[in-house]
């Protein structure tokens, strides 16, 4: 079982991407909460629960790369896990020079990557100014 107070936060402005990954996340035990834009995450994002973001990187408006930066611009620091149907190399580059921790396909046009992924696990420490650093184990 997961830590209850932590979430995984949702962006992604497909809702059936949205609710596939919100179900996936839920089997595992995880609390989710969703956002179909950037901005609506931003709004409402706490630094201080515990969790990880999975972000579309073609979203209306404040893109995902865009949403990325932000965060980090903003001295906050979540682990970042981007999904996009339309990625391209440079893109995907761009983003894990960054800091994301992957970049996917979304559930529904991945097979084995799913499989593949699952066995990804997160560990966070907190740095020297007590704030919390995630890093795939």
């Amino acid at each position: 079982m997961s830590d209850a107070s932590a979430a995984v936060y949702v962006v992604d402005d497909d809702v059936s991407v949205r609710e596939s990954v919100e179900g996936l996340i839920h089997s595992a035990d995880f609390r989710v909460e969703t956002f179909a834009t950037a901005r609506d995450l931003l709004d409402r994002f706490r630094d201080e629960v515990p969790g990880c973001l999975v972000l579309d990187v073609n979203l209306p408006g404040v893109g995902g790369l865009e949403v990325q930066q932000e965060l980090a611009t903003a001295d906050l620091h979540v682990p970042v896990i981007f999904i996009t149907g339309h990625g391209d190399i440079p893109t995907s580059v761009r983003a894990m020079k960054s800091g994301a921790l992957e970049f996917l396909r979304p559930p529904r046009s991945r097979s084995r990557e799913s499989q593949d992924s699952k066995g990804t696990t997160l560990e966070c420490k907190a740095d020297k100014k007590g704030k919390p650093r995630w890093t795939k184990k």
